[in-house]
């Protein structure tokens, strides 16, 4: 749905025709490059005796080979007429003729937009999905039912038989509706761009409610129960923002990760504090921020220069960049969670001591200065034994940066340092680049019979256990591993915004 709501975005911004094609029987046009065979159909005689199957040579309707073949096939085509196909998104194919571009969006078998109707105004698009759900009530004929409340069946009671025809006519039925109600809520989340989604919105150009983030902040209510949505226009906004424990429930959303940057350079090296230093530091409970960048420009010279700050229960960043070097994310104190963000740094850019899952993040290590020789990705700050704290770092992938890559002589890249004596740090399917040390782990504070460093189903080339630390709890067993997940470890199905995806489990 984000490749197809692009699609027509940019479509509405430069008045460009705009249709729907729907191909009939696309699923019958595969061609099968496997033997598949079946029972010979009811009421066909065959010669020789009932001993006898078909042989496909083309798809058919319900075969679990026909979307990928249909697939193939107009791939194949698609190619052979001139068009590219996305590296990013498979269903894209795009063919430039003189200064036109052709654009064409592929969704099973409708092209440019399943299920939808269009119709343009002055405003842009309109996308509705009345005529398919139109279509489906009629299909299934539910045309004259009262509505419900919910699409499933209420009472629906399992048979003794292998299949049940009604009850596999249901499924098809409940699958389609879910679809519809799905893909609406999809198209309901473009809407998130208009104005009356939001409490406020801060420009630096006066389009907006405020010019800057923090006159916004003094403005939204104390203490809410609710949530407070304050949309951050494109720009980079030097200011220092400061969301009290007062401030409570606020959202920050950008327009994207490189477009809304919030940026600072206070460091250690200019007479800052550590925790002095962080360009936006978080108090309030709840506070959640999206497609946005958040930077210390103060550079690796100056020491601890931290980007963001938090000291704050049910915390979470979604597709957010974390731009800095030493001390990047100081994840200080409460529950948080971050999911698809980018987090750059040079010394201990992952430290403090709350409870935080890190999913499905990109975590990069850049080169530090010329007389440091090492990198250490993350510092825990668990001092007490009996401290439920811990980072956890879960389906990342832990990368170094191209500068760090060709540096000389080579910079060593562990795991984490332990800050406080009883530090904690899990890192569990992930996926390690061959920079990181053989030794995985580097001693810092504390003794190692008090350290719980450990790693669990991690792969790439840096994912080799054999010369680690023998301190390091190595290939930690799943039900030790389970102890850090979000279902277990932040209780993160109570309060994660459902906006938000996340992996409540191990993978």
């Amino acid at each position: 749905m984000v490749t197809t709501m692009s699609v027509i975005a940019v479509a509405a911004a430069k008045h460009c025709p705009l249709f729907q094609m729907d191909v009939p029987n696309a699923f019958l046009n595969g061609e099968l490059l496997v033997h598949v065979y079946m029972d010979v159909p009811q009421g066909f005689a065959s010669q020789g005796g009932s001993h006898k199957v078909c042989k496909l040579h083309r798809s058919l309707y319900g075969l679990k080979q026909a979307p990928g073949q249909w697939n193939r096939k107009l791939t194949d085509v698609m190619l052979q007429l001139g068009f590219t196909q996305s590296h990013f998104d498979y269903s894209l194919f795009t063919k430039k003729i003189k200064v036109e571009l052709v654009v064409v969006l592929v969704y099973i078998d409708d092209l440019i937009i399943s299920g939808c109707k269009f119709a343009r105004s002055k405003n842009g698009i309109v996308m509705s999905q009345r005529k398919y759900a139109l279509e489906l009530i009629s299909k299934k004929g539910l045309a004259c039912d009262k509505p419900t409340g919910t699409p499933l069946e209420t009472n629906l009671k399992l048979t003794s038989v292998e299949y049940d025809t009604d009850v596999l006519s249901k499924t098809g039925r409940e699958t389609a509706i879910s679809y519809n109600d799905q893909s609406r809520y999809s198209i309901c989340g473009a809407k998130s761009h208009s104005s009356s989604h939001f409490d406020a919105i801060v420009a630096i150009d006066g389009s907006g409610d405020f010019k800057s983030i923090t006159e916004a902040l003094q403005a939204a209510p104390n203490n809410s129960k609710t949530r407070y949505n304050i949309k951050i226009r494109q720009g980079i906004y030097n200011e220092y923002v400061f969301v009290d424990r007062h401030k409570t429930n606020i959202t920050f959303i950008g327009d994207g990760v490189d477009l809304t940057i919030i940026t600072g350079s206070k460091s250690n090296g200019t007479g800052f504090k550590t925790n002095e230093t962080a360009t936006v530091d978080v108090h309030g409970y709840g506070f959640v921020a999206q497609d946005m960048t958040f930077k210390n420009t103060a550079g690796p010279s100056l020491h601890q220069a931290v980007a963001v700050s938090i000291e704050a229960d049910h915390v979470a960043f979604y597709r957010c960049k974390f731009d800095g070097y030493q001390d990047t994310l100081y994840t200080r104190k409460g529950v948080q969670f971050f999911k698809n963000c980018d987090v750059y740094g040079t010394v201990d850019f992952i430290f403090g001591n709350a409870k935080v899952i890190l999913q499905d993040c990109n975590i990069y290590a850049r080169k530090p200065e010329d007389y440091q020789h090492e990198v250490t990705i993350t510092a825990q700050g668990r001092k007490h034994k009996n401290e439920t704290t811990a980072i956890v770092l879960q389906g990342c992938t832990i990368n170094v940066t191209q500068d760090l890559r060709k540096h000389e002589p080579k910079v060593r890249v562990y795991l984490g340092r332990p800050w406080k004596n009883y530090s904690r740090t899990i890192v569990m399917s992930s996926y390690l680049d061959e920079f990181i040390d053989p030794e995985g782990w580097t001693l810092w504070n504390g003794k190692p019979s008090d350290i719980y460093f450990a790693e669990y189903n991690n792969r790439g080339p840096g994912a080799d256990t054999s010369q680690r630390v023998n301190w390091e709890r190595q290939n930690i067993s799943d039900s030790e591993a389970s102890n850090f997940t979000v279902r277990n470890f932040l209780h993160g199905d109570e309060w994660i915004p459902s906006a938000i995806p996340y992996t409540l489990d191990l993978v």
